[in-house]
């Protein structure tokens, strides 16, 4: 019986539809770009970035990213990321060893889709480059669909507009993140949020905020 009950519970509890961060939490990012931007900042602007440098403004809007970094030495912030975007191709991205598997299994068990700050051309490059299952996913939410950024909820509306479309509301959505902007934006728009530890935010800080957590993504397929 108790078996049985918990059975229930565990249908209960699983959300219709998983969203995911893109940027460290399906791909490693940090150890991919950081390696591009020090290499825009020492071949083009005789400027040497330590990994610090970078951490003190990761996760803000891409321009601004490029602001920080590049603003004292590059006017022209598009000829920046233009150089930038060049070297995408020489520091590619890696997925973690636990994202096709876990995203191709909860696309077995209900609508999956990705929500990203990052540009639609170039993610969907990557995705495709990475084997993702592009034509799996639900929802492919980048840049150009929402002026809003993490943590404001309002980053979300396009993706649960989308959801709603198909009969999924808030209530039924997961939200799936490596950073506390991340939860904070889920938790102010209403979603669960379960963060996956990746090294940019610790157990601690997760547990402080009272968010979820799961040690690999791959740990979603037993909280769902």
């Amino acid at each position: 019986a108790d078996v049985l009950m918990t059975s229930a519970h565990a249908r209960e509890r699983r959300p219709k539809a998983v969203l995911f961060d893109y940027d460290d939490t399906l791909v490693q990012t940090r150890q991919s770009k950081y390696r591009a931007l020090r290499a825009l900042g020492s071949r083009h602007y005789s400027l040497e970035l330590a990994a610090a440098d970078i951490d003190r403004h990761w996760g803000i809007a891409y321009k601004e990213l490029f602001r920080a970094l590049f603003g004292a030495v590059e006017p022209n912030l598009a000829r920046a990321i233009s150089r930038y975007e060049a070297l995408d191709g020489e520091f590619p991205m890696i997925a973690y060893p636990d994202t096709l598997d876990t995203l191709s299994a909860l696309a077995d068990r209900g609508l999956i889709g990705v929500v990203t700050a990052a540009g639609r051309s170039i993610v969907e490059r990557q995705l495709r480059e990475l084997g993702f299952p592009l034509t799996r996913l639900a929802i492919l939410q980048t840049a150009e669909d929402t002026p809003h950024h993490k943590p404001d909820p309002r980053v979300f509306a396009p993706a649960t507009a989308a959801l709603m479309q198909r009969g999924v509301d808030l209530s039924q959505t997961a939200y799936v993140g490596d950073s506390l902007k991340d939860f904070q934006a889920a938790r102010d728009a209403g979603m669960r949020f379960i963060g996956v530890l990746r090294g940019t935010t610790s157990s601690e800080e997760f547990s402080a905020a009272g968010a979820e957590t799961v040690e690999s993504l791959d740990a979603l397929l037993e909280r769902f």
